[in-house]
């Protein structure tokens, strides 16, 4: 039986949600596979190519492959091309709604203060 560790990310950096906090969970769970949150036609642009804008996982595992051998694969769900522009547009109102934004900017404001114990926190509970 194997066992399945679920890592929940912040994409970019934000306070104790950085690449070398990352990378100490994945040192300590030393992993035989890690299944990347990305497109695999990015796959090869943020690892090979010369990118600047790097999402806080792919720096995490880049330090990682330096040392450790394991099997790396890109996952990712593909937006739905046939959404709706009522759908699209719901997403634009959101971002509009002033009790929206206050959830969100909290919701950034313990990523920044907890980091990856507050994520894993509200996966448990979700």
């Amino acid at each position: 039986m194997y066992n399945i560790t679920l890592i929940v990310t912040h994409h970019w950096e934000l306070g104790k949600c950085n690449p070398d906090e990352l990378y100490k969970i994945i040192e300590t769970i030393n992993p035989d596979v890690i299944f990347e949150e990305l497109p695999i036609e990015s796959f090869d642009y943020l690892y090979n190519g010369d990118c600047i804008d790097i999402p806080v996982e792919v720096m995490s595992i880049k330090k990682y492959l330096q040392n450790h051998k394991f099997e790396h694969i890109p996952v990712d769900s593909i937006a739905d091309p046939n959404r709706s522009s009522l759908e699209k547009s719901m997403f634009k109102k959101f971002e509009r709604d002033t009790e929206y934004r206050k959830i969100k900017n909290e919701h950034n404001s313990l990523v920044a203060r907890e980091g990856f114990d507050y994520l894993m926190a509200i996966n448990a509970w979700t």
